[in-house]
């Protein structure tokens, strides 16, 4: 499988990571509907996960160093599983860039565009 060898910037890739984040908070909004005051357990225990996920990347990018993310699930894996898993990651992100997104125009509809 030959990808696209173009790369990201760090400052890039502190951007976009950034945006995801900001945009992310529009999707879980109707927790505190749910737990009240209680809403800060979830924050906290997916904080966690997020802080461990991106030491595991961390590692895995510096061992392979002149690959991508999907080149290194497929090595790590194998090459079915690895093709497996690179899809449902890729598709994941898509789902959440898309309600990312839908969210992010929704609520500009209701703000900016009211009328």
């Amino acid at each position: 499988m030959n990808l696209d060898k173009s790369t990201i910037s760090k400052v890039q890739f502190i951007f976009i990571i950034a945006c995801f984040i900001q945009a992310s908070p529009l999707l879980s909004s109707f927790i505190s509907r749910l737990t009240y005051h209680e809403s800060w357990i979830p924050i906290v225990l997916s904080s966690i996960i997020m802080i461990l996920v991106i030491i595991i990347f961390k590692k895995l990018i510096y061992r392979f160093d002149k690959k991508n993310l999907i080149e290194i699930i497929n090595e790590v894996c194998g090459p079915i599983l690895g093709k497996i898993l690179s899809f449902i990651y890729l598709w994941f992100f898509i789902l959440i860039t898309g309600f990312n997104l839908m969210d992010l125009v929704n609520l500009i509809k209701q703000t900016v565009m009211s009328k």
